[in-house]
């Protein structure tokens, strides 16, 4: 967190207001499809993980690659 704050403000002090205002749209852009891209699977696999240990123990394996 500290190098992201670190880079914005020497990216703010280097570049023109123009340029800095293209590499926020372009963080913008990247973060919008960063969570269309993962779409919440960080957030549903424990779940079914979880869900699958207790139920179906063999079914893991399928939800989980490295398993």
């Amino acid at each position: 967190m500290f190098f992201g704050f670190l880079s914005r403000a020497v990216i703010a002090r280097y570049f023109s207001t123009g340029e800095y205002g293209v590499f926020n749209l372009a963080l913008t852009v990247l973060s919008i499809a960063l969570v269309l891209a993962t779409l919440g699977f960080q957030n549903s696999l424990p779940r079914e993980v979880a869900f699958y240990r207790e139920r179906e123990p063999s079914r893991v394996r399928g939800l989980v690659p490295i398993l």
